[in-house]
Parts: C-alpha cells; sequence; structure tokens
C-alpha cells in the first residue's frame, strides 16, 4: 500500500506559514497524489487537476503558482515537481524492488507451507469406533458422522426415549453404559447434545421414582392398620 512521508515540523517551515488555505489543501492533496501513483514528485496538468478536484479548487493553476512561489514546487517542461520529494519519499524504484522482494518472500512462505502439509499422514481414521467395544464396524454413510438417518435413526432415538422415560437409577454411568449398547445396536452415534436431554429425562424419571417410593414407605402397612383398629 503506498505511503506518504511528511517531515513533521512542516506547519513551521517558512514556505508553508505563508500559505493560503487552498494553498496548503492542494499542495498536501498533489503530494498523495504522487505517492499514490509513484510519480517521484513529478505533478501533470492532469495530474493539477484531479487534485485540484479533490482540494475544491476551482483553478488549480492560479493556485500553483503560490507554490511555487513559496519554493514548494519546481515549475518543469511537463509540469511541475515537488521540491525535495525524493529526500523524504522512496523513488519509484525503490518501492518497485521492494514490492518484488516481498512478493518473492510470500511465494517461498506459501510454497514451504503447502509442502510441509502435503507430508502430514492423516492419524484419523474413517471407520466408525464402537462406543462399548471398541471395535471398527462398518464406516456409517458419507455426510453423516452419527449413522443411517431417516427411519432408521427415528427408531433408534425413539428407543433411546424409551429407555429415558422408563429410567429407575439415578446413576448417570449406567445410562450412558446404557445408551452405548442401544448406539451399537442400532448402528447410530448419538450427538452430544442428544445424550444430555436423554440424561435429563431419565434423571426425572429416576428422581419421582425415589420420591414416590420414600411417600411409599411412609404409608401405613395393613399389620399397623390392624393394631390401630384394635387400640381404639
Amino acid at each position: 500500500m503506498p505511503y506518504l512521508l511528511i517531515d513533521d515540523g512542516m506547519a513551521e517551515n517558512p514556505k508553508v506559514v505563508g500559505l493560503s488555505d487552498k494553498a496548503f489543501r492542494l499542495w498536501i492533496t498533489a503530494l498523495a497524489y504522487c505517492a499514490r501513483n509513484l510519480t517521484d514528485g513529478a505533478i501533470s496538468e492532469i495530474a493539477l487537476r484531479f487534485s485540484g478536484a479533490n482540494s475544491k479548487i476551482d483553478r488549480p493553476k492560479a493556485i500553483a503558482k503560490q507554490l511555487v512561489s513559496a519554493g514548494l514546487w519546481v515549475v518543469t517542461d511537463d509540469g511541475w515537481q515537488v521540491h525535495d520529494y525524493l529526500e523524504y519519499n522512496p523513488s519509484r524504484a525503490e518501492l518497485q524492488a521492494k514490492r518484488e522482494l516481498q512478493r518473492e518472500r510470500q511465494k517461498r512462505h506459501r510454497s514451504k507451507r503447502n509442502a510441509s502439509q502435503s507430508r502430514v499422514t492423516p492419524r484419523v481414521s474413517n471407520a466408525w469406533q464402537d462406543p462399548t467395544k471398541g471395535v471398527s464396524k462398518e464406516t456409517p454413510p458419507a455426510g453423516n458422522p452419527y449413522g443411517p438417518a431417516g427411519v432408521t435413526r427415528d427408531k433408534a432415538l425413539a428407543a433411546a426415549h424409551t429407555l429415558a422415560t422408563t429410567w429407575t437409577t439415578p446413576d448417570s454411568d449406567t445410562f450412558a453404559l446404557a445408551l452405548d449398547e442401544l448406539q451399537h445396536q442400532h448402528g447410530i452415534t448419538l450427538k452430544a447434545l442428544e445424550r444430555e436431554t436423554l440424561w435429563d429425562t431419565a434423571h426425572a424419571a429416576s428422581s419421582n421414582d425415589e420420591t414416590t417410593a420414600y411417600y411409599t414407605s411412609l404409608e401405613p402397612t395393613n399389620d399397623e392398620n390392624d393394631n390401630k383398629e384394635n387400640t381404639t
């Protein structure tokens, strides 16, 4: 990306202090034009018109005379030249050489990166792994890492839901093993969110069974009812 270098003390430079507002704007926009187009500080009449338009100046040639009188521009056969432009800014040849070096450096970097990537051997198998037996099974259909879709998977999910709603043991590890066995039977792999939802359902079901069992233990037995009747 082109850039422009300006002396940080230019605001106090005697050549700049006496400029009118229009002359200062034209000077800055013309400098930017030279840097952007790599003109080495040369300003043609076309460049002057562009710079004048960007500076909102109707008669840029008249303003250019002020810059020449101030010693900031020099009249040439083709237009004008910014005084000491190359003293503060790199030349067109220097910038092009620098950009070429950057392109070569990036090219070498990309070549090394592509070569290193081509030497990497994938270590992940495409075969589906049984979560309970550790035995490689048939590869699931392409594009679906969770096993067969459609009716087969719907039946498996329905079976998993039934398992969760009838679960009576508040033990997540045991429930996880049961889900693994179900996956093996149906040839699918449950998603993490599906497993979490099923465990929430199973946990709620087992908690309800525990609560029912607790209150049932508090109810008097038939023998206790008979004893109460005998004492009354």
